[in-house]
């Protein structure tokens, strides 16, 4: 961890250790903003060493857009550490890997396919789903259903509109941090949140 300037950031550093005796520090890299912790902390899986390559899965928390899930991509030689290209995941993130030309991320609810054309623009360009947390799920018209999921990491709802056979019709994002009750009102469909207020420190509707 990296707590300098009043946050507590991931941090990676490397070592000379040709003396156990004596460690040298010779790089450190930190990333995330405010605060951010990796459960490669405690799971040793969770971080992937390549030839030349580490991949980071961290998880943060900004006042403006609230948590998120991320794997950060780090160069690395003989003594150096240089920062690369990021990517936002939904879920916690469990594993990466390197297959081919791209990389792809596990988390607790989807996998992920990351591409780019070098290191440090690399962007998520295929994803399946493998859970939701479906919160509630309303007959909105004869034979269509609106699925309302509750995303924790990036403090939202998703609701999403399928038929009868579970096929997607479209979604919409909200920015519904806690969702407590959803009921039609005629053909409207309404969600009651609650919301964390940074500034007031109470919780608002």
């Amino acid at each position: 961890m990296d707590d300098s300037n009043a946050q507590r950031r991931v941090s990676v550093s490397l070592f000379d250790v040709a003396d156990p005796a004596a460690p040298a520090l010779l790089d450190r890299e930190s990333f995330g903003e405010n605060w951010s912790w990796s459960n490669a902390f405690y799971d040793v899986k969770a971080l992937t060493v390549l030839d030349d390559t580490l991949i980071v899965p961290f998880s943060g928390w900004n006042e403006t857009s609230g948590g998120y899930e991320r794997l950060q991509f780090l160069s690395y030689t003989h003594d150096t550490l240089d920062l690369r290209g990021y990517v936002d995941l939904q879920g916690g993130v469990l594993r990466s890997l390197q297959y081919g030309d791209a990389y792809y991320g596990v988390t607790s609810e989807q996998v992920a396919e990351i591409t780019g054309p070098d290191m440090d623009h690399l962007a998520v360009t295929n994803k399946v789903a493998l859970a939701e947390n479906i919160s509630d799920v309303q007959e909105v018209a004869p034979g269509v259903l609106a699925e309302v999921i509750t995303r924790y990491d990036t403090a939202d709802v998703l609701v999403r509109l399928v038929n009868a056979d579970g096929d997607p019709l479209g979604e919409l994002g909200l920015q519904v941090p806690s969702v407590q009750q959803t009921f039609l009102q005629g053909s409207t469909l309404v969600l009651l949140g609650i919301a964390w207020d940074t500034k007031t420190y109470v919780s608002r509707y």
